[in-house]
């Protein structure tokens, strides 16, 4: 039961709390940090590389079949979920490295793992409620696609040292592969 609760409810509450704080506390129309990603995608300035990254790519889709405003809402929409798929990643980033720090030994168990879970949520809260996320949060820009990848490849190599898991290590390096492309 215990690990049900720190691997499923307190992430998916955890996303759900940010989904909800967002869309409460978010800026009510795009942030001017995503302005020019959203102009780039939008097809109204110039792309700065000449190749497009994937996330304008996808952005630039997005755009060509829906009018402005639809793509706009559905890029506000995507973004916090993203947000939030950034604290569930945060939290179990955190909480996998708390478990490796504690390690195995006489504690009590089920105590450990209610303190991990309490610190890691309170971690990962703090992570996404900080100002650089928090800006990220108010629309989908490619520099979201690039924090995603980023946490993913935290998150899977945490898991690979907790579980010596080949999977976990090939996700992780593909994250990073694709990290590498982008920039």
């Amino acid at each position: 039961m215990k690990k049900f609760l720190s691997e499923w409810i307190v992430p998916a509450t955890l996303a759900a709390l940010v989904i909800v704080l967002l869309t409460v506390w978010s800026f009510p129309g795009l942030h001017p940090a995503v302005w020019t990603d959203t102009a780039i995608a939008a097809g109204l300035l110039p792309q700065k590389a000449l190749v497009p990254n994937l996330g304008i790519s996808l952005f630039s889709v997005l755009f060509s079949l829906l009018p402005l405003d639809a793509a706009l809402t559905i890029m506000g929409g995507l973004a916090k979920v993203m947000v939030a798929l950034f604290g569930v990643l945060a939290y179990q980033i955190f909480a996998g490295m708390m478990r490796l720090i504690a390690g195995t030994g006489n504690h009590d168990v089920i105590q450990r793992e209610r303190i991990i879970c309490v610190v890691a949520a309170i971690g990962a809260i703090l992570f996404v409620a900080s100002d650089p996320i928090w800006i990220l949060a108010q629309g989908l820009s490619e520099s979201l696609c690039g924090v995603l990848l980023v946490l993913l490849a935290m998150a899977f190599s945490v898991r690979f040292l907790e579980k010596a898991s080949a999977t976990s290590a090939l996700v992780a390096l593909a994250a990073l592969g694709l990290l590498a492309a982008e920039s």
